[in-house]
């Protein structure tokens, strides 16, 4: 457990009041993948015992669930016996990019019974809740506008909040001397405080890109002091070389678990990819067993980039995009904007 002066993990257990997760991703990719999702969430709840919760966004995986995807959340939720239950828009909840609000989530707002879907910013008591826009600059302003003393709950990011990019490839542009509250973010997967900004990553991997990574959920006691805890079960993803397979596989079964395995080859000679994973699966209990070939170019790609014109869209194009796009722009202003940047290029 990462604690923040609490004294002991069982006074701050004694003074547990909201329990924080976040980017659950429910989906279906395999038999067994979302009972697993729903039952380590439900495991941690157990472990929390809160009286309030609150989601930060990307319940679901897709941005329209299936019917099994949306069975599982209500099942997460049913078992979930508090007081209140906040639970946030992200990305991937949004129906579109239009910044409208419009998800699948609220079919499960009931505020009589205490659940309460955030589809645009939103102040309760000492909270405010921001989640995903498109628009960072409606995100500014909203941080700006928060009360004082107000704990912020987000779904966005921040430059240099993701360590695996280029400084001309980072997807953000708020800088994290905009958060002028106490903020807790969800949106990026991975653990990280920056001075009153904490993210607080996914609660266990959703990609072998999160390999083993160390994932938290988050209690605030009554005084909206946090402490971070380490979720030691549910799915993970391990990635191994094959000459490391007979070691891994001695972790790979631990019940606690719904592993997915990716192992690399030098090279496949006798045995091909299929008879391979067959010979894992008889050693162990692994979810997903994935037979990589080892990259033969290096992770710093190529510096490749053209001189001419490689291809180019028509406003044809662009205007058979626009009728299958939910946006509130008006489909004028759009193809205006258009045959702008092609005048100019």
């Amino acid at each position: 457990m990462i604690s923040n002066g609490m004294g002991s993990e069982l006074l701050c257990k004694s003074m547990v009041k909201t329990l924080v997760v976040t980017d659950i991703h429910l989906h279906t990719p395999r038999p067994g993948y979302l009972d697993a999702q729903v039952e380590c969430l439900q495991k941690i709840f157990e472990e929390a015992n809160p009286s309030k919760m609150i989601i930060m966004g990307d319940i679901f995986m897709s941005r329209k669930p299936n019917p099994s995807v949306l069975l599982g959340f209500k099942r997460f939720l049913d078992s979930s016996d508090c007081d209140e239950i906040y639970v946030m828009r992200g990305n991937h909840d949004s129906e579109n990019k239009s910044d409208n609000g419009v998800t699948a989530l609220s079919v499960f707002h009931d505020p009589d019974r205490g659940r309460h879907v955030i589809t645009h910013t939103t102040t309760k008591d000492e909270w405010t809740f921001i989640p995903h826009y498109e628009d960072e600059n409606r995100i500014r302003e909203d941080l700006k506008a928060a009360p004082k003393n107000n704990i912020v709950f987000g779904h966005f990011g921040y430059i240099g909040c993701v360590g695996t990019v280029r400084l001309d490839e980072i997807p953000f542009g708020l800088d994290v001397e905009e958060f002028p509250n106490t903020t807790y973010l969800g949106h990026i997967h991975r653990f990280k405080q920056t001075g009153d900004v904490t993210i607080l990553g996914t609660q266990y991997s959703t990609n072998f890109g999160e390999a083993e990574k160390d994932s938290y959920y988050m209690l605030l006691d009554d005084d909206d002091n946090p402490s971070f805890h380490e979720v030691k079960h549910g799915p993970r993803h391990i990635v191994c070389n094959l000459s490391e397979l007979p070691d891994v596989l001695k972790r790979v079964d631990d019940p606690n678990y719904f592993t997915h395995l990716r192992v690399f080859v030098e090279k496949l000679t006798e045995d091909n990819s299929v008879t391979l994973a067959s010979d894992i699966a008889g050693k162990c209990d692994a979810a997903q067993i994935d037979i990589k070939y080892n990259p033969v170019f290096s992770e710093g790609g190529s510096t490749f980039r053209p001189s001419r014109k490689l291809f180019s869209l028509n406003e044809a194009i662009v205007d058979e995009y626009i009728d299958h796009s939910g946006t509130a722009i008006a489909k004028e202003d759009l193809l205006e904007g258009y045959r702008l940047l092609d005048e100019d290029s």
